[in-house]
């Protein structure tokens, strides 16, 4: 299943979405500016490139993936996304990295999960899983990609938990559960289907192992977002199992949060001996990068909880409204309407957004 393509935000991500909305050539010059590693028009013209190596977009060509100026296009953004992560979070081939997971682990802020165990309502959670949708939807397909860049025990140990990840020996994988779980909210299951609705931070994580996956100079980020992820699994999914039963949640939401409850306990004693103890001695040019990727995923947690528990405490909606997209969007001059959006989405006989 594929979605049509997103809304703009902005005059990268219009320009990205216009030629392909179009079947135009993409102009290969890219103009940016600013540090945020988070912005959301960065975030969502990246996304929409490199969802062309996953689902693809409705009415979007295949070939369109390896295209030369979309392939130029996309590793500038990645290349300028990586280059604010690197100045936002530090990069140090100097530091351990099982003891820098540790330390992230134990920073002290909001917690989602925590929230919701306590306060959460049904609403709420909804909107935890829509945030968490770019990636979750398609969960390990992006590692996936970095599997041929490793060697040895780290490429086993990578396999070992990439089985867990596609339900090897059980009946669902982890993103089959995920859908399980946004139809028993009464959400649409179909990947992309609310990128609309998504901020820069939940774009972020699908983006940042992309990164690493599909650069093999930076491959060791795959394995420091991979290590925090199962690191920082057990406890906030153990949260969302308790969350479920105090809403009284329907049955089929508590699978996706048990099963990580169960896998993930497994999986952080595997991360922790094979990637942040042994790889750093087999690809000691690689530490710097593994701990970029521990960092910006702790990041990116945290970046997603400080919005939104705020905003929940307020009895506010986390959710990019169509009124805040709106808002956001910075039109150009020679850029494509909504009412365009909304006829190539007519067109496809799909959903137009009000």
């Amino acid at each position: 299943m594929t979605s049509p393509l997103p809304i703009p935000v902005g005059p990268l991500s219009e320009r990205v979405i216009s030629a392909l909305l179009d079947d135009t050539g993409l102009d290969p010059t890219v103009e940016l500016d600013g540090d945020d590693p988070f912005e959301h028009d960065l975030q969502l013209a990246l996304y929409v490139l490199n969802e062309l190596h996953y689902r693809g977009w409705v009415g979007v060509d295949d070939r369109r993936e390896w295209e030369p100026a979309v392939a130029t296009v996309r590793t500038r953004l990645a290349d300028e996304f990586h280059r604010r992560l690197e100045l936002e979070v530090g990069a140090n081939a100097n530091v351990d990295p099982l003891a820098e997971a540790e330390r992230l682990l134990g920073l002290d802020g909001p917690s989602v999960s925590s929230h919701l165990r306590d306060h959460g309502t049904v609403e709420q959670v909804r909107e935890s899983m829509v945030l968490r949708s770019p990636y979750q939807s398609k969960e390990a397909d992006p590692h996936t990609f970095a599997l041929p860049r490793f060697d040895g025990r780290t490429k086993r140990v990578f396999c070992d938990i990439q089985a867990g990840e596609y339900g090897v020996g059980h009946e669902r994988s982890h993103a089959e559960l995920f859908a399980d779980a946004l139809v028993g909210l009464g959400l649409d299951p179909t990947p992309n289907a609310y990128i609309d609705r998504c901020t820069g931070p939940a774009l972020a994580t699908s983006n940042l192992v992309t990164l690493g996956a599909m650069h093999r100079r930076l491959r060791g980020l795959v394995l420091g977002q991979l290590s925090l992820f199962e690191m920082d699994s057990v406890v906030p999914n153990q949260r969302m199992v308790e969350c479920c039963d105090r809403l009284g949640l329907d049955p089929s939401v508590r699978p996706f949060f048990h099963i990580h409850v169960l896998a993930d306990a497994e999986h952080q004693t595997m991360v922790e001996a094979a990637f942040l103890s042994d790889y750093p001695g087999v690809a000691p040019d690689q530490v710097r990068h593994l701990v970029v990727g521990l960092r910006a995923q702790s990041l990116i947690d945290r970046a997603i909880a400080a919005s939104c528990v705020p905003t929940w405490e307020h009895g506010q909606r986390a959710l990019v409204t169509p009124m805040r997209l709106a808002q956001r969007r910075a039109r150009s001059a020679s850029g494509i309407s909504l009412r365009e959006v909304a006829q190539h989405r007519f067109d496809n006989g799909l959903p137009v957004p009000a």
